[in-house]
């Protein structure tokens, strides 16, 4: 039977972070934990020349040893057992990436190597097939950091003139992911070069060092590392019909099989399911699959 499961990203760095500082807290508040296992998902770590949103490495660091001093980190093999279990000193912990960036090679896995944890990075098998290519928030992230323009008329604010200050620049990157999302996936591509020509940007300029991990890395990290599916090419499979959902869970499991492992679990791109993506993946051999949500994980049959 195909699992479902929500992850916890930014509320749980939080409460992490909390924690640490008042440790005490956290076994006065033992007895009002729930069982089951929370799942933590990162993206980046370490890296932050173009502006990309991250964690930098000395905080992760932390993350994972008051992890290792105060829960029971689950390796993905012993999730469902974990959810079962109730300790509430100790409760259970997993810890995921998601996209398969460089940077879990470079910074993250060396210290969860040191530490002994093991982790899950789901990836986007177009993008470790031709790991020079950005995502497309990426280039958005990029275009509203370099831009040399003063002003911005925002047409996805009722074309609004906005001042590129620092914060307005801050602000704008996440605007525009938000409005992307928002509309059909086939008003993407003209969406995207909209913007880029507001900030008057091309994007075969928005060039960086390589972002996403290359398959010899991806084989590199799998002494603690299950590798999971993220579908090909990053749609959400909520939109898009059976038919393209089916090529794009199969071509990142086959992908994953001939380079590393075939893969049982499965992270929706940006938490997006439906009914027929759950019966697609169950069909299709996946025994696990992730939500994303910034409320606490739960698990369900």
């Amino acid at each position: 039977m195909l699992l479902a499961s929500l992850r916890i990203d930014l509320f749980m760095k939080r409460v992490i972070k909390t924690a640490v500082a008042v440790a005490p807290l956290w076994h006065l508040t033992g007895l009002l934990r729930r069982g089951g296992c929370a799942v933590l998902t990162y993206h980046r770590v370490g890296r932050n020349a173009a502006g990309f949103k991250n964690i930098s490495a000395d905080d992760f660091r932390r993350h994972m040893r008051w992890l290792r001093e105060h829960c029971s980190i689950v390796a993905p093999a012993d999730f469902r057992r974990a959810c079962a279990r109730m300790d509430r000193l100790r409760p259970s912990v997993m810890v995921t990436f998601d996209d398969g960036y460089r940077d879990y090679h470079d910074v993250a896995y060396p210290i969860l190597r040191e530490l002994k944890i093991p982790a899950i990075n789901f990836v986007v098998t177009a993008f470790a097939d031709e790991p020079g290519r950005l995502f497309w928030w990426d280039q958005v992230d990029i275009a509203a950091w370099s831009s040399a323009r003063s002003h911005v008329d925002a047409f996805w604010q009722s074309g609004e003139r906005v001042l590129l200050d620092r914060a307005a620049r801050e602000r704008i990157r996440m605007e525009i992911r938000r409005y992307v999302w928002s509309r059909p996936d086939q008003e993407r591509e003209p969406t995207l070069n909209r913007f880029f020509a507001a900030l008057d940007v091309k994007p075969g300029e928005l060039c960086r060092e390589r972002q996403v991990m290359t398959w010899d890395e991806i084989r590199s990290v799998a002494e603690l590392t299950t590798i999971g599916a993220h579908t090909h090419a990053h749609p959400l499979v909520s939109r898009i019909p059976e038919p393209e959902l089916r090529h794009e869970v199969v071509s990142c499991r086959e992908r994953i099989a001939a380079e590393v492992k075939r893969p049982t679990v499965f992270a929706y791109p940006s938490g997006a399911t439906s009914e027929t993506a759950r019966r697609v993946l169950h069909e299709e051999g996946f025994e696990l699959a992730f939500l994303l949500s910034g409320i606490p994980a739960r698990f369900a049959a």
